[in-house]
């Protein structure tokens, strides 16, 4: 009897529904990114036996990340100060416009704590019987006009330096992420780089426009009425100074919660991105395969932490400033008791007792700003230590320094051995081969076996194990990544497009291409065929990463732009598979004209294009199994034999 292992689940079949019926999707406080049973637990591999009703509920009750933590490098973290200072430091080199700033608002103070004086010498004026009709509304005139001056100086000129520091801090960042290894790459989501450089720099922004404003114009209009209230009664402002110190650290307690709070909503913020990102790019697989409750529930957890964090924020804000308030009206109805006092007042005019309060009560919208901006400041703190996680990693090793022009495209791999993590098991194993400049190489296996991973340690996106990759007999970390990239031409079944024209597209890294180049790969690459009956021909727009375009179209534009590079070494991953057969002819007769000539890799699994080739290699489990020609690996009945067999079974007609 024909027996079915497959089937030999069925009988627990029962036990796993009831155990799984069991559990629930439960998301733990502590951990809001992880949640129980949000999925099936895995079968267990064939042959293994049933799994035990304990084995299936630990599987069923198992965190399932929803979604990837930020995996940065751990640091100690530098001190409030330090990362400011810091922050600062990028602006430095627009220390004029700093100083424009300090100086007006260094007006705008002066000038409040003189409109004190003048109400000093007014009434004093009063009482002596003087009648001063003109000269005291041109001196207050005057000093509005001073104190609008000021604050235009001062506001104008710290508002160019934030837009200045959030395009510098924008460019050091796009040149960061642009310099990161691929290693970094595959542990981050595009929405969390985006993130950075959008919602992260604007805080960062907030921080040193309005938060330095406030600092600086408050803070200048603080000193002056400080330094006149001590000109006035020294000893009633030493009263007002001993409270300072609570009021600064009841504010320095808050600071950190606001910084810790500001991180987090940082990362979440780039969660939600990441979750509404997928929800629309994937929005076609999403209905078809009904996972809109599971992709809802993912953004409905990233939006409910950031929503929980945002609104512990609040709360903190709320608390923080009206019991800072609260202090200094306190110190400032003390000072009034005080100076009513006639022991501790002394002997003060009418006029002197008037400004003291006049100069006293123009304090508390100054202090109650100061107190409020310290929030925002903690905020754009927490937002630049997240920046400067990010400005702080090291970009890709270019060890490279031998300038001497290569001779030839020869290709050789030595005993290449690779893992994506020193804990990871070797994607590569001993992998050796040799391509002569002009050949054309196929790798291919099934699925995992290291073929991409090849086309991705030849550019030296990731550095081998162990072994090493040699052209023209130069091992590659020898030489500069820019030049070895240089030689390197890349088509690959999913092309990136950038948002422009088709010329732009085609012409990109090559700026200074000639129109004849130019004509020369349209035409190899058949890309007239289609752009000819477009209204703004090479100038027609291709869309959103090409979205505007059919999948052989895109293919086209991707093998012109190779053609235009004109590099002695040829890469195409899969570069003609999902495609119809139209598209296909144009782009197989487009791939032969571009490898002439030129060392070639191609890694299908399409094993019907590659019969003429000069070497096929085989990899198996990370291994170079077989090498030669069609016609010798057929003769060997091997690997290779066995996956002909399935292509042709594969390509067959189907009923």
């Amino acid at each position: 009897m024909v027996r079915f292992p497959e089937l030999s689940w069925l009988p627990w079949v029962p036990e796993i529904i009831h155990q799984l019926s069991q559990s629930r999707l439960t998301c733990r406080p502590d951990t809001p990114y992880s949640c129980k049973h949000l999925f099936p637990a895995p079968m267990a591999r064939r042959g293994s036996g049933p799994p035990s009703p304990a084995t299936i509920a630990a599987s069923a009750s198992r965190s399932v990340p929803l979604v990837k933590p930020s995996p940065l490098p751990s640091r100690v973290r530098p001190s409030a100060t330090a990362t400011y200072w810091r922050l600062l430091s990028y602006a430095r080199r627009h220390w004029l416009l700093f100083v424009l700033s300090f100086v007006g608002f260094l007006i705008y103070g002066l000038s409040n704590a003189a409109f004190a004086h003048v109400m000093k010498l007014l009434i004093d004026s009063i009482q002596a019987g003087e009648r001063r009709e003109l000269f005291f509304p041109a001196l207050i005139v005057a000093l509005f006009a001073a104190r609008g001056v000021g604050s235009f100086m001062g506001s104008y000129s710290l508002a160019s330096v934030g837009k200045e520091l959030v395009h510098d801090l924008q460019l050091r960042l796009y040149d960061t992420f642009s310099a990161m290894p691929a290693r970094r790459y595959d542990d981050m989501e595009s929405s969390e780089l985006i993130t950075k450089v959008t919602y992260g720099v604007g805080n960062v922004a907030d921080s040193v426009t309005t938060s330095l404003k406030v600092i600086l114009q408050e803070g200048l209009y603080v000193l002056g009425l400080l330094g006149y209230i001590f000109w006035l009664n020294w000893r009633l402002a030493t009263v007002f100074l001993l409270v300072a110190p609570l009021i600064g650290w009841l504010a320095a307690l808050t600071g950190k919660t606001f910084r810790r709070i500001t991180r987090k909503m940082i990362n979440s913020q780039g969660q939600i991105i990441q979750s509404a990102s997928e929800s629309i790019r994937g929005f076609r697989e999403i209905r078809i395969f009904g996972t809109q409750q599971p992709m809802r529930e993912k953004f409905r957890v990233a939006s409910d932490l950031f929503r929980r964090q945002a609104r512990k924020m609040d709360l903190v804000k709320a608390v923080s400033s009206p019991l800072v308030q609260m202090m200094v009206s306190l110190a400032l109805a003390l000072l009034i008791w005080l100076a009513l006092n006639p022991v501790t007042g002394g002997t003060m005019s009418a006029g002197e007792f008037i400004a003291f309060l006049l100069a006293v009560s123009m304090l508390v919208k100054p202090i109650k700003d100061l107190t409020e901006v310290y929030s925002s400041l903690q905020r754009g703190i927490g937002s630049a230590e997240v920046l400067f996680d990010y400005l702080d990693l090291e970009p890709e090793a270019d060890t490279g320094s031998d300038q001497t022009p290569l001779r030839s495209a020869d290709l050789r791999f030595e005993q290449v051995s690779f893992r994506y993590r020193p804990d990871a098991e070797p994607v590569l194993q001993d992998v050796s081969f040799e391509v002569r400049q002009g050949q054309i190489v196929a790798l291919v296996g099934r699925s995992g076996e290291g073929k991409s991973t090849i086309a991705k340690l030849l550019p030296r996106f990731y550095e081998v194990s162990s072994g090493r990759i040699l052209i023209d007999g130069r091992d590659i970390r020898s030489l500069p990544l820019r030049t070895l990239r240089s030689k390197i031409a890349f088509v690959s079944q999913d092309n990136f497009l950038v948002s422009g024209s088709i010329r732009e597209n085609i012409c990109f890294g090559q700026p200074d291409v000639t129109e004849a180049a130019l004509a020369e790969a349209v035409r190899l690459a058949h890309v007239d065929e289609f752009a000819s009956r477009m209204p703004q021909g090479l100038d027609s727009p291709v869309g959103d990463n090409g979205s505007l375009l059919s999948g052989g179209q895109r293919q086209r534009i991707a093998i012109a732009r190779a053609f235009l590079k004109d590099a002695p070494i040829i890469i195409l991953d899969e570069a003609t598979s999902a495609l119809d057969p139209d598209s296909e002819v144009y782009i197989k007769d487009a791939l032969e004209h571009l490898s002439r000539n030129r060392t070639t890799l191609i890694i299908t699994h399409r094993l019907g294009a590659i019969r003429k080739v000069d070497k096929i290699i085989v990899l198996s489990r990370g291994r170079l199994a077989e090498q030669g020609t069609h016609q010798e690996l057929m003769a060997r009945g091997g690997i290779y034999a066995g996956l002909a067999a399935e292509d042709r079974m594969d390509s067959g007609p189907k009923a």
